[in-house]
């Protein structure tokens, strides 16, 4: 049987270097976005596969709050990435652990971990969270490695 787990995601500084992205409350800009993704794409697809599991991706991002839905988000994030997508945490929540909380709450979830690049913005030790170097994002070992251990539930 497959197992459902979720991971909640933050783009800038994890999917491609902070900086790359540009709003400027008019238009968007973002050359270069998601150039860590494939790193994460190649981990999850291994592990669903050796260990029978669905990653489900949920964004905590600020790129939440620039768009009213889901929808309009899912239309800039590349294809593979996008159809992974599940959701976002609430948009009337700022803060990413609580929304993140939130969210956990709302959909009765239990097992997950949280990719990001501001471990100040969690409770100390928090343990689903993965803390990513802003200069490597997910695409450092140190990250996919402590990703894989918490997709494996060592």
């Amino acid at each position: 049987m497959i197992r459902i787990f979720t991971l909640f995601v933050d783009f800038d500084g994890v999917m491609h270097p902070l900086g790359t992205a540009r709003w400027d409350g008019a238009a968007f800009s973002a050359p270069g976005a998601f150039v860590w993704w494939p790193a994460l794409e190649a981990l999850l697809k291994r592990v669903e596969t050796e260990v029978d599991l669905q990653v489900e991706l949920v964004v905590h991002s600020t790129w939440r709050l620039m768009w009213e839905t889901d929808h309009e988000l899912r239309q800039l994030l590349p294809d593979s990435l996008a159809r992974r997508m599940r959701s976002c945490t609430p948009r009337d929540v700022m803060a990413r652990q609580a929304s993140i909380e939130a969210y956990c709450a709302r959909q009765g979830i239990d097992r997950f971990a949280v990719l990001d690049d501001e471990p100040h913005a969690f409770s100390a030790q928090w343990p689903p969270l993965v803390a990513c170097s802003a200069a490597r994002g997910v695409a450092d070992s140190a990250a996919l490695a402590r990703l894989e251990c918490l997709l494996r539930a060592c």
